[in-house]
C-alpha cells in the first residue's frame, strides 16, 4: 500500500491512495492484484468570519466576530484582527482564540475599521468585511469645583465663631 506523507495532507492539492491486495477469503494468494483509488479531499485554508461590532476605549477597540462556516477541512487554530486607520497608513494587529479580541496600541483621536481573519494549520483565511468605523478616545478627568461661601456667608460664619469664641473665653476662670 502507499500511503502518502501526514506533511504532504496539509498542502492543498488533490491526494490519491494506491492500494492492491493479493490472496482471496481462503488466504491464498492470488495471481494478480487489483489496484483500487481513494481521492482525498484538499485542506484549505479557513473562509472568511463574520465582523460584529468593535468598541472602543481608550487606546484600543475590542472587536466581535462569529466563526466562518468553513474551517477549510483542518480546525481553526486562532484568528488575526487587523485595524488600519480610515485615511490609510499601517494596520495594528492581535491575535487571540476567539471572539472577542482587544486590539491595543491604537491613536485615540484616529478613525479605524477593522477585519478578522481565521487560521488553521493550511494558513490564513480570507479577511471579513469591514467592521463598523470607531475611533478610539481618551478619558478626560472631570474636575468637580469645590463650593465655595459667599462674602455674607463668611461675614457670619465669622462672627459666629468669634461669639462661641468670647462665649468659651468667659467661662474659663
Amino acid at each position: 500500500m502507499t500511503v502518502p506523507s501526514t506533511a504532504a495532507l496539509t498542502q492543498p492539492a488533490s491526494l490519491t491512495l494506491v492500494a492492491s491486495f493479493a490472496g482471496n477469503a481462503q488466504d491464498l494468494p492470488a495471481t494478480d492484484s487489483e489496484p483500487f483509488f481513494v481521492a482525498a479531499a484538499a485542506l484549505t485554508p479557513p473562509g472568511a468570519p463574520t465582523i460584529g461590532t468593535a468598541t472602543a476605549s481608550t487606546g484600543q477597540v475590542s472587536v466581535s466576530f462569529t466563526a466562518p462556516a468553513s474551517d477549510g477541512g483542518s480546525p481553526i487554530t486562532g484568528y488575526i484582527v487587523a485595524c488600519t486607520p480610515v485615511g490609510g497608513g499601517a494596520a495594528v494587529t492581535a491575535t487571540g482564540t476567539g471572539s472577542p479580541i482587544i486590539v491595543t496600541g491604537l491613536l485615540n483621536g484616529t478613525t479605524y475599521t477593522c477585519t478578522v481573519s481565521a487560521i488553521n494549520a493550511v494558513g490564513t483565511g480570507a479577511a471579513s468585511g469591514l467592521s463598523n468605523a470607531v475611533t478610539p478616545v481618551a478619558v478626560t478627568a472631570v474636575s468637580t469645583p469645590i463650593p465655595t461661601l459667599s462674602e455674607l456667608a463668611l461675614i457670619v460664619l465669622a462672627t459666629l465663631l468669634g461669639l462661641s469664641a468670647m462665649g468659651f473665653m468667659r467661662r474659663q476662670p
